[in-house]
């Protein structure tokens, strides 16, 4: 499915060794994720203890318009409430960008301008997330460069490889590997300085690791694969053949299924944070664990769980192949959310649940997440023609928009029923895609066609 261009061939799959561009995209993403989860660790902990406040949301370009347009809508709010739903505005419009960034790397700017203006820019909105009034601001500006970044990087990932390399869906694992990475390692820090200087230093220290990445990157560039001509990204390349356009249809309407695992991920991200804070004793020997401690283990455990695999996987061990095995990711996923919803009955109380509860969660639900996350990449990655890839990525992660924007919404449910009922509802989601994906499967295998090299770009 990759060709050469300007002389530089891909990796050849007689190799078990991953070319070096993998490791060049894969550091970048470290530090990517780096800065973004940590900041997002502190998002609504941040919205809900201080910038919503009385006296401070005052001071927010833009704020009050926000609340407005959302009070319209939903009607009036608690500071909880009104924090939720911006969260899930910012995840909605953060997973649809890489679908227009991918669109623009594979028609009009090469990838590698696009990686490199979004990782500038999610520089910049850091910095501009540590004052209080240009809070909206930095969040914009982070937006638009991770739409960048993430729509044109994931795809030079593909291009490292011949058509069909068995190596591509193992190449996916290692780049999600150092996305937990990056996911582990921040909230730690940022966890530490939020709690001893406050908000403002921590989405300091997450603009100064995006800034390593950016610097990373352009450094080692040269590793990576060009981009295709340009006469071959846009209108005027050749037609695509009736494989392609199939496969691009089945893709498209294959979006339900990350669309159910999303569904849940999502709240994991938004409400979980609001269910830790107020129900589980996070006292450990005297110490009072940090919440993004909790996140940054939701990231420690694929990691652990992906090198166990493909380890496992390098040892000639049989292996699920691509349905099987996110179906059963999906089915994992909610048998983890099942355990935040027993929490209660197995504790014996509602409130100061022990921390071993969430963290079960976080161990079950990540097993599903490594199945899961990189092989649905690898799957959209593979049946994409080349011209289309970044756009197919790009319209793999608007599941995880539409999940953000249903997150909102389904907010409402925990504040009306409570923890057990919602947890609950939301864990048959991924539970319902799993068995449907697997009930589909034979039709995909008919439908779906390996796109030859000499089809591609």
């Amino acid at each position: 499915m990759a060709t050469a261009y300007a002389g530089q061939p891909v990796e050849s799959r007689t190799s078990r060794a991953h070319p070096p561009g993998l490791w060049t995209l894969a550091a970048t993403e470290v530090w990517d994720r780096a800065s973004f989860y940590g900041m997002q660790a502190l998002l609504i902990l941040y919205m809900t203890q201080y910038l919503l406040l009385p006296g401070q949301a005052d001071q927010v370009i833009g704020l009050g318009r926000l609340e407005d347009a959302i009070t319209a809508i939903r009607g009036p709010l608690s500071i909880e409430g009104r924090a939720t739903q911006i969260f899930a505005l910012y995840i909605t419009v953060l997973a649809m960008l890489p679908l227009l960034g991918g669109w623009l790397g594979d028609r009009f700017i090469s990838r590698r301008v696009g990686v490199i203006a979004g990782a500038s820019l999610m520089t910049v909105g850091h910095v501009a997330l540590g004052f209080t009034s240009t809070f909206l601001i930095g969040l914009l500006l982070v937006l638009a460069g991770a739409g960048l970044l993430r729509g044109n990087i994931a795809p030079q990932i593909r291009a490292l490889y011949e058509a069909e390399d068995p190596r591509t869906a193992e190449a996916f694992q290692i780049y999600y590997l150092t996305v937990s990475g990056g996911g582990f390692i921040s909230p730690l820090i940022i966890g530490v300085v939020n709690e001893r200087y406050g908000f403002h230093p921590a989405f300091a220290i997450a603009a100064v690791g995006m800034l390593i990445g950016l610097v990373w990157y352009v450094v080692r560039i040269k590793t990576l694969p060009p981009d295709p001509p340009r006469a071959l990204r846009g209108e005027g390349g050749p037609a695509l053949s009736v494989a392609e356009k199939r496969n691009l249809v089945v893709l498209t309407c294959f979006l339900i299924v990350p669309l159910t695992f999303w569904t849940a991920q999502v709240q994991i991200w938004n409400i979980y944070n609001i269910w830790v804070s107020a129900n589980v004793d996070r006292m450990v020997g005297g110490f009072r664990v940090p919440v993004p401690w909790l996140q940054s283990f939701d990231s420690l455990a694929p990691m652990v769980m992906a090198i166990a695999a493909i380890f496992y996987w390098r040892q000639g061990k049989p292996s699920s192949e691509t349905y099987g095995r996110m179906a059963i990711g999906c089915i994992l996923f909610g048998a983890g959310m099942l355990i935040l919803a027993a929490a209660p009955s197995i504790a014996g109380r509602d409130i100061g649940l022990p921390i071993l509860l969430p963290v079960a969660f976080h161990i079950v639900s990540n097993a599903g997440w490594v199945l899961f996350v990189p092989t649905c990449a690898a799957f959209f990655a593979t049946y994409a023609p080349e011209r289309w890839r970044g756009t197919m990525l790009g319209l793999n992660l608007l599941a995880t928009s539409v999940a953000g924007f249903l997150s909102g919404p389904l907010s409402g449910i925990y504040e009306a029923r409570g923890p057990t009922f919602f947890w609950t509802a939301i864990a048959v989601v991924p539970i319902a895609g799993g068995l449907a994906l697997l009930v589909a499967t034979p039709f995909l295998r008919r439908l779906l066609t390996p796109i030859k090299a000499t089809q591609s770009t």
